[in-house]
């Protein structure tokens, strides 16, 4: 399924637009916080589902393997664990 080898990118970029929407809002910085954190966790949760799919998009003009699905868990986690620290 083609939409699974892009469903990082789709997650991180609802994500941002959800955040967006928050903070244009009267919402406070708590909920905002969390909301992050939830989408950090969500993230590394669709990255390692993802982790062994293999194939191309757009043409293949991006291809995805292994290695680049280990990258982008590595960087989730990293984000992850930062906001878990601050």
């Amino acid at each position: 399924m083609k939409l699974m080898l892009f469903a990082p990118e789709l997650l991180l970029l609802l994500g941002s637009l959800s955040l967006l929407l928050i903070s244009a809002g009267k919402v406070g910085g708590k909920k905002a916080r969390a909301v992050t954190l939830g989408l950090a966790l969500l993230n590394v949760l669709v990255c390692l589902v993802c982790l062994r799919q293999e194939g191309s998009l757009f043409y293949e003009a991006y291809r995805i393997d292994f290695f680049s699905q280990l990258i982008k868990l590595v960087i989730a986690m990293g984000f992850a664990t930062v906001l878990l620290f601050s």
